[in-house]
C-alpha cells in the first residue's frame, strides 16, 4: 500500500486529552468513533468510552480494535485489545499500549459523499478570512459532492484554474458556516447531462483544529449511518 509505514511510537506520542479515533470491525458495534487519551501509562493507554447518539458504545474486553490520531499533519493509526472497561467514575476503555503504528499522509482522511450548500469566490493577494467574511462581493453558490478532513469536491460552471486560491464557506449542519481558504488541487468534467459543467477538487489550507474536528465529525456521523444502512 502506498505511504503505508510501519513506525515505533515513543511516549512523546500519547499526550492527555488527545483526540483519537476507535474503528471496529465487529459487526455488532461497527463503525468508527470519536474518543480521547485520559491516561498514559508504560503498558496501558486509557481512552474515553465512545458515544453514539448520546448513548454509551458498550466494547467489551477482549475486543481487538484499531486506533489513529494525527499529528504534525500526518495520520498514525494501530492494533490493539480492549483489557478493561470502566464505568465509574467515568467510563473507560482500558486498551494495551502499542510499540509501533502505521503512518499515512493526511491525504488518507476518510472521504465521504456530503451534499451541503457551498459557495465560493476567488481569493485575493492580501485578503484574509475576516475580510473575505465581511466582503460584499458576490460569491458563487453551489453544493459539496464529497467532503473529507482535508478537503473537499464541489460542481460549477465556472471555468477555474488548477493551484487557484479560493475562500470556501461550508454550511456545516448543526455548526452553521465555517470559512476556509483553499486550493484548488484538480478538475475535470462532468458527465454531458449534469447541471453543472466542473468538477472542482480543493484542499483545505490553515484549517483550525476544531473547524477540522467539525467537519469530521460530520464525515464520521455520516459514515456510520451509511453503514448502519448497509451501504458502505
Amino acid at each position: 500500500m502506498v505511504g503505508k509505514k510501519l513506525i515505533p511510537l515513543t511516549p512523546d506520542d500519547f499526550k492527555i486529552n488527545q483526540l483519537v479515533e476507535i474503528i471496529v470491525n465487529e459487526e455488532e458495534y461497527k463503525g468508527v468513533y470519536r474518543s480521547r487519551i485520559e491516561e498514559v501509562n508504560d503498558t496501558t493507554l486509557t481512552l474515553a468510552m465512545p458515544f453514539y447518539r448520546g448513548q454509551i458504545v458498550p466494547l467489551r474486553p477482549g475486543l481487538n480494535i484499531k486506533v489513529s490520531f494525527s499529528k504534525e499533519r500526518i495520520v498514525y493509526s494501530f492494533e490493539t485489545t480492549i483489557l478493561k472497561r470502566v464505568r465509574t467514575p467515568l467510563p473507560l476503555l482500558i486498551v494495551k499500549k502499542p510499540v509501533e503504528a502505521e503512518r499515512r499522509q493526511r491525504r488518507a482522511w476518510v472521504r465521504i459523499e456530503l451534499s451541503i450548500p457551498v459557495k465560493y469566490r476567488r481569493w485575493k493577494l492580501g485578503d484574509s478570512l475576516q475580510s473575505n467574511s465581511d466582503s460584499t462581493a458576490d460569491f458563487t453558490e453551489t453544493s459539496s459532492i464529497d467532503i473529507s478532513g482535508g478537503g473537499m469536491m464541489f460542481t460549477t460552471n465556472e471555468k477555474l484554474q488548477q493551484g487557484d486560491l479560493l475562500f470556501v464557506s461550508l454550511e456545516i449542519p448543526d455548526f452553521g458556516p465555517l470559512n476556509v481558504k483553499s486550493r484548488i488541487t484538480r478538475i475535470s468534467r462532468t458527465p454531458p447531462a449534469a447541471k453543472a459543467k466542473y468538477f472542482v477538487g480543493v484542499e483545505f489550507l490553515d484549517l483550525r483544529e476544531n473547524d477540522q474536528d467539525r467537519i469530521v465529525k460530520i464525515v464520521f456521523d455520516r459514515q456510520r449511518e451509511l453503514i448502519k444502512k448497509g451501504l458502505l
